[in-house]
């Protein structure tokens, strides 16, 4: 009752879904199928139940039927009459696996396309810039004071304005700088609501221009502030040596937390795995910063912040090797997967 030419695979799918013959062995079926294509088997009966009749349907028919009945199953409600919220990354992308490959792909999001797996766009206003406004944009500014706080008094107090090279050479103070770019970024789409306009179904689904300039800070700034807590306090802390001041605790963790409560609770923002890119971009300029510092600028190890010794090219050259084929192959994916995971969650 199904030809042979449709692979196991769909013969499986459609023996299950099929009207009228849930109660047969698939496993047999397929076999019999296989083994006998020009004999029309039996449904399989027991002296407990009656045989069931067999609907003899087209194989793209039945195919048919089976896709018709998933969509049903996508759109079900509960008992008591309400709409049933869908998770987008296990119904329609079957798990976080899957959604990771498929946003790889030419045919997945773009590196700020509105589209999700199950078909539908994201709103992009309450994704980004959700109400209350007045509310939500007042926390943003409040973030944003907090993080200018800690890179100024990082600058004029612990190095007392006197080194401003030595100040923006280190990676901890690039993620302070990404970070309060996004805050003002976000603070702007908060208040000017036309940058969240959702675009028309036959234009480039992409939000505005601004919109796509705060979503690239948050996937850039959030992962590198990822990376520098964890590599300060499970490489760089030495207690008794390090002194942990309240700028010191905001620019190892602090930002992070605020950036991430304003990237889940304030706003619902996504990140796309294609935007990656510029979190390597960053990477791998301030590999070459580390390079061209040691034998061009200073090559004084004792100029250096904690994190940036560890690419000590001069004086180690294969242990800075080491850290970059780690921080490239390990360090980076494994931070952006981490945020990407949350964003899934949000």
């Amino acid at each position: 009752w199904i030809s042979p030419r449709l692979p196991p695979s769909i013969v499986l799918v459609v023996s299950k879904y099929q009207t009228g013959v849930s109660n047969m062995d698939v496993d047999t079926v397929a076999s019999s199928a296989a083994a006998a294509p020009d004999a029309a088997p039996r449904p399989h009966t027991s002296s407990s139940s009656p045989s069931l009749p067999v609907h003899h349907v087209d194989p793209v028919d039945r195919i048919s039927t089976v896709d018709y009945r998933l969509q049903q199953d996508d759109t079900t409600t509960q008992d008591d009459g309400q709409d049933t919220t869908i998770d987008d990354t296990r119904a329609a992308a079957g798990g976080c696996c899957p959604r990771l490959v498929n946003e790889f792909k030419s045919t997945g999001p773009g590196f700020f396309g509105i589209e999700e797996p199950n078909g539908t766009n994201i709103d992009v206003e309450a994704t980004f810039a959700p109400h209350p406004v007045k509310r939500k944009l007042m926390i943003r500014v409040l973030f944003f004071t907090a993080t200018f706080v800690t890179i100024a008094r990082t600058y004029f107090v612990s190095y007392e304005a006197e080194n401003t090279y030595k100040f923006i050479s280190q990676l901890s103070h690039w993620s302070l700088l990404f970070c309060s770019l996004y805050q003002i970024a976000a603070a702007i789409c908060t208040a000017f609501r036309s940058t969240l306009i959702q675009p028309e179904p036959d234009e480039p689904q992409t939000p505005r221009f601004f919109t796509r300039i705060m979503w690239g800070l948050y996937s850039l700034a959030t992962p590198t502030a990822l990376i520098v807590t964890v590599l300060y306090w499970s490489v760089v802390y030495d207690k008794g040596r390090v002194d942990v001041s309240m700028e010191n605790l905001m620019a190892h963790g602090g930002v992070l937390l605020l950036m991430r409560i304003d990237g889940l609770i304030i706003a619902h923002i996504p990140i796309r795995m294609k935007q990656i890119l510029y979190l390597y971009i960053v990477t791998v300029a301030f590999i070459v910063w580390t390079v061209i510092d040691d034998y061009v600028v200073t090559g004084n190890d004792d100029e250096k912040d904690a994190i940036d010794n560890v690419f000590s090219w001069k004086t180690e050259p294969m242990w800075a090797a080491l850290w970059t084929a780690v921080t490239l192959l390990a360090i980076v994916p494994a931070a952006y997967y981490v945020i990407w995971l949350a964003s899934l969650w949000s």
